[in-house]
């Protein structure tokens, strides 16, 4: 844990943040201003509590720009539909504000968490040797053993559920199955497994139809952002029991740019 920090030197810092936040919602975002606040946070957050500590990792995930496309109605947005930029502006600072007023509860939890506790007991640092192997690992069971564990082509999402569950038994790897609830936006997500240690929500998607990639392709981009609000980690393990994904990279690449999503596919 860096030293330079005090309790109360901490406090004051994460309260200054706090208040500032007032003053930056009529900024724009990653603006001069935001952006020296953020790195500034991000830093303060990492070397308090650490860079596996919920703070840091939920402050570091926030989206502050709006993220996908963006389809506008005539009727209900006419000057959106006139002027398509502006109508993205305003997405971009809906969400820019949303994401500042969770920063600004997200400083203080961190504060009121420090104000109970000693500077020693919440930080939460990284042991990242021990997190990539496992990570390996966990990739492993898949890309080696988890079609030799299915005699016959999976119907059902659920088998090949059970079947990967028996491969981390086997390996000995501690699990939640389906116990994780993670609320987000307005909706409730459940990732199958989860590996609490080392940071893991760990999901299985089941491709068998012609139809069945698009499907997959949108529940993968909802679980990203939800399941990475709790876990810094995600890996999808997609079986694909029809030989419906012929670009297995293409697949992939969109989905691995965000920052520590892993996509194995398995084919049968």
């Amino acid at each position: 844990m860096a030293s330079r920090w005090t309790k109360e030197e901490a406090l004051r810092e994460l309260h200054k943040l706090q208040e500032e936040t007032q003053a930056l919602s009529d900024e724009e975002p990653f603006s001069a201003g935001h952006t020296k606040w953020l790195l500034r946070a991000l830093s303060v957050l990492e070397e308090v509590f650490g860079g596996n500590s919920r703070y840091y990792l939920s402050l570091a995930r926030l989206p502050w720009r709006y993220q996908g496309s963006l389809l506008l109605d005539p009727v209900i947005d006419w000057e959106g539909y006139l002027d398509p930029g502006a109508a993205i502006a305003r997405k971009h600072q809906e969400v820019y504000r949303r994401s500042l007023e969770t920063a600004r509860g997200i400083l203080g939890g961190a504060s009121d968490h420090l104000e109970r506790r000693d500077l020693e007991s919440v930080y939460k640092g990284k042991d990242t040797t021990a997190e990539a192997s496992a990570i390996t690992r966990i990739i492993s069971l898949a890309q080696r053993k988890l079609r030799k564990q299915l005699k016959t082509s999976p119907d059902k999402e659920e088998q090949v559920q059970g079947a990967y569950q028996g491969l981390l038994d086997g390996a000995d790897i501690p699990y939640e199955r389906e116990k994780v609830h993670i609320s987000y936006s307005t909706k409730t997500f459940k990732p199958d497994f989860t590996v609490d240690k080392i940071g893991v929500a760990i999901e299985i998607k089941l491709v068998k139809g012609p139809g069945d990639e698009k499907r997959v392709i949108e529940e993968m981009n909802a679980d990203i952002p939800a399941y990475q609000s709790k876990y810094p980690n995600v890996i999808f393990i997609v079986y694909d029991a029809g030989g419906n994904i012929r670009d297995v990279e293409g697949f992939k690449v969109s989905f691995e740019e965000n920052q520590n999503v892993v996509v194995e596919v398995v084919k049968h």
